[in-house]
């Protein structure tokens, strides 16, 4: 006898699970808490912004009523003294101090030469002065250039006189610093007043 062909299995039949169910899993976690989180926070920000917009409508009854206890008139006329001590400031700023320009000659000329002669005009210098030698005006010469304070420095002009001194004209530009009014650096040659 020949065996018949069946297609049910002669083996005890045993369940085989295919899937298991593990819970929710840990990205599915994940997502659940972030989702919560966003939920509070966005609840929070609501309230919180509610919360602000009603703190700016105090401060601003607040505001409303502090204004309320100052005259018009005073206002006006502090904002009036403001303006006019802003301008005095500015003026101040722009004041030339032809002094300051006359100390620093004064510690920066050698005792062997005397000025005659000065002019200034819109921050140039020029003097006509007199030293007792050719070598005493190459000395002057030297201490003015040296100085970071006046600029162009042009000594031309010589003469000899009579009694052996040396006539010579000197011109130079002024840097607005040592003509200024306002207190002068500590880097600087300038004097204090």
């Amino acid at each position: 006898m020949a065996e018949e062909q069946t297609f049910i299995p002669k083996t005890t039949a045993a369940t085989k699970l295919l899937y298991q169910g593990r819970g929710l899993g840990w990205l599915t976690g994940a997502a659940l808490i972030f989702f919560v989180a966003s939920l509070l926070l966005s609840f929070g920000l609501f309230f919180y912004k509610d919360y602000l917009e009603a703190d700016k409508k105090t401060l601003a009854d607040e505001l409303k009523k502090s204004e309320s206890y100052f005259e018009p008139s005073l206002m006006l006329e502090l904002q009036r003294t403001a303006k006019s001590i802003s301008s005095t400031g500015d003026l101040l700023d722009k004041h030339t101090a032809l002094s300051r320009l006359l100390d620093f000659l004064a510690q920066n000329t050698m005792a062997d030469a005397r000025f005659s002669n000065f002019s200034y005009d819109k921050n140039e210098v020029q003097i006509l002065g007199v030293v007792k030698s050719y070598t005493a005006l190459a000395q002057q010469s030297l201490i003015f250039e040296k100085s970071r304070l006046i600029k162009n420095v042009s000594f031309s002009n010589f003469s000899l006189t009579s009694e052996g001194f040396v006539n010579f004209s000197v011109k130079f530009g002024v840097e607005p610093e040592l003509i200024s009014y306002q207190a002068p650096s500590t880097a600087g040659q300038a004097p204090s007043n």
